[in-house]
């Protein structure tokens, strides 16, 4: 059984290089987007790293946020960000899939925590770790590895991480990811597609997943060399998910 991502061999340079990606602006605006009003909302960050997409959230009107990751490390880091930051995000160091907590939280962010499930089951069992800190009609956010990608059209370099490998496995494939061309910095990500997602969200009472590619913005466009967003637009290595809670 596969567990939440632990980050401790991530130092906090890898950790930086990851939030300055290029396509990470986007990703948080896609989030943002799908969030919804946040004024009076409260936010559960999953596996939240360096609770990089929590702490937008709250900075963009959330009442409050809660990171949680398996990484003492990274939560050690996170907490460090805030304080710097002067933000109100509050961390907890745990299992960000085997949460004893009410079900109180207007959004759940879950990003890169389903594709390190490694059987159906484990991705079903995420989902409703997901739903259970969820108020009715709470929304779920999520990025995993886009369930389209393939390496042969790309490695997805150029936007801050390097797919080095893809594995056809009997239901689903396996993806190697670098950050920084460096060995420590690698992980191996489970590519479920969208079908099995949709099924094992539903079952988890989540009905009616949804998907959302990030886009560049006219201005994202004109700020890189002409081209330079072609492959995230045809071949991204990454979604968006998003569905709310039944109830």
């Amino acid at each position: 059984m596969a567990s939440v991502p632990c980050y401790d061999a991530f130092d906090l340079h890898y950790a930086q290089h990851v939030a300055a990606s290029a396509s990470r602006p986007l990703e948080r605006r896609t989030l943002l987007e799908l969030a919804g009003p946040l004024q009076g909302r409260d936010v559960i960050d999953l596996a939240c790293g360096s609770g990089d997409f929590g702490r937008h959230l709250l900075l963009h009107g959330a009442r409050s946020a809660l990171g949680v990751d398996l990484s003492a490390a990274m939560i050690e880091q996170a907490r460090r960000l805030s304080a710097q930051g002067g933000d109100a995000m509050q961390f907890l160091h745990g299992d960000a899939t085997r949460l004893d907590m009410p079900a109180r939280f207007d959004v759940a962010v879950a990003v890169w925590l389903f594709n390190h499930a490694d059987t159906l089951q484990e991705l079903e069992r995420m989902y409703r770790a997901a739903a259970s800190v969820l108020k009715p009609g709470g929304r779920l956010l999520g990025i995993v590895t886009h369930p389209a990608f393939r390496l042969a059209k790309g490695d997805f370099s150029r936007y801050g991480a390097r797919i080095v490998r893809q594995q056809a496995l009997d239901d689903h494939h396996l993806v190697e990811v670098a950050f920084a061309d460096a060995a420590v910095a690698r992980v191996t990500d489970h590519q479920w597609r969208a079908d099995q997602h949709q099924q094992a969200a539903a079952r988890a009472g989540l009905p009616g997943l949804q998907w959302q590619a990030p886009v560049p913005t006219a201005a994202e466009c004109k700020d890189r060399p002409p081209g330079f967003w072609d492959e995230y637009r045809d071949n991204n290595a990454l979604v968006v998910l998003h569905a709310r809670r039944e109830g």
